[in-house]
């Protein structure tokens, strides 16, 4: 089974909801930053016909409570900047991470709603923040099982990187965070076939 089954619970229609899981992400990321041998997060693409593959990792070192914010209205301020773009104003991201110069900026998707929205938002709020002077990094933090196809379609058309909850759920199922859910983590981590990822199906 993939993440998505596991957004459906308790039942399809009556589920924890995105801001929940960006929460539940957030803290495993910082329990993983502060554990004494941190574990990097797979960061993959995606190409047309089902065809997904591990570009890199994130090292999820050094973060804490005053650099990792879930929801958080954006404005100049954290980025040091004079200024902030009036179009970016009513963008609230589901999770920024700030280390020095260098941002992330990760929009969670679990059940039921597209990418689509705020996608071009995204981008070029990531776009002004390196024409600042700053390392900006955008992200999706999405399950290999998310529904809507035509948000395949969009990541890959505008070559975007993500995260996929499986490998969350994967290093989450052994920390004290994941394991307060009480639930067998490891059964929802399902990758892509033949993806070449550590742990993908054969």
């Amino acid at each position: 089974m993939n993440a998505t089954h596991l957004f459906e619970k308790p039942f399809r229609q009556f589920h924890n909801s995105e801001s929940w899981w960006s929460t539940f992400f957030s803290l495993f990321a910082l329990e993983e930053s502060n554990a004494k041998d941190t574990r990097p997060l797979p960061v993959w693409r995606y190409l047309h016909h089902n065809r997904y593959w591990c570009s890199g990792a994130f090292d999820v070192s050094g973060l804490n409570f005053g650099n990792v914010v879930v929801e958080g209205s954006l404005c100049a301020q954290p980025f040091r900047l004079p200024i902030w773009p009036p179009e970016y104003l009513a963008l609230k991201v589901d999770i920024v991470m700030i280390r020095d110069r260098h941002t992330i900026l990760v929009e969670a998707k679990t059940i039921g709603a597209s990418i689509a929205k705020n996608l071009l938002l995204y981008v070029g709020l990531t776009n002004h923040l390196r024409s600042k002077g700053w390392d900006a990094d955008f992200y999706h933090l999405i399950s290999y099982g998310h529904e809507i196809e035509s948000d395949w379609k969009l990541i890959s058309d505008h070559g975007l990187e993500f995260f996929m909850w499986e490998d969350v759920l994967r290093l989450a199922s052994t920390t004290a965070v994941g394991q307060t859910l009480g639930i067998d983590l490891s059964q929802y981590t399902d990758l892509p076939p033949n993806s070449g990822a550590p742990g993908a199906n054969p």
